[in-house]
C-alpha cells in the first residue's frame, strides 16, 4: 500500500470514527433541539482539501525527509491532523487557545501549522 493510500485510509477512518461518535450522540442532541453539523463541515473540509491533504502528508509525514532527518512533523499524518487543521484553517485562535489550554507542546503544533501553510497565531 503506498504511503499516499494509507494516508487516506488513516483520515477516511477518522472521519468515520467522528461520525460514529457523533451519531451515537446525535439523537439525544436532536432530542434537546440542538444539531451539530461539523461531521459534514469536516468531510466537506476533507474533500476540498484532499490534494492539498496528499500534499502535506507527502512532504512531511512519516518517511519524508524532513520527518526522518529531524524529528519533527509527528502531527503530519496522523488521522487526527484533519481535524486540527481544519480548525486551523476556520478558527485559527481558538484551536490556538485550545492547544494552550491542553498544555500540548507547541512544537507540534507548530511544525503542523508550517508544513499545511497556515501563518502561526
Amino acid at each position: 500500500m503506498s504511503t499516499e493510500q494509507h494516508d487516506a485510509d488513516a483520515y477516511g477512518q477518522e472521519l468515520a470514527r467522528i461520525s460514529h461518535h457523533h451519531r451515537d450522540r446525535g439523537s439525544e442532541r436532536r432530542a434537546r433541539g440542538r444539531t451539530n453539523g461539523y461531521v459534514q463541515r469536516l468531510e466537506a473540509f476533507a474533500e476540498r482539501h484532499r490534494a492539498r491533504l496528499q500534499e502535506m502528508v507527502c512532504a512531511y509525514g512519516p518517511g519524508s525527509a524532513p520527518a526522518t532527518g529531524y524529528g519533527r512533523y509527528l502531527l503530519v499524518g496522523q488521522p487526527e491532523s484533519l481535524i486540527i487543521v481544519e480548525r486551523m484553517e476556520n478558527a485559527p485562535l481558538l484551536m490556538r487557545d485550545q492547544w494552550k489550554k491542553a498544555e500540548e507542546d507547541d512544537f507540534l503544533l507548530d511544525d503542523l501549522q508550517f508544513a499545511w501553510g497556515t501563518p502561526t497565531a
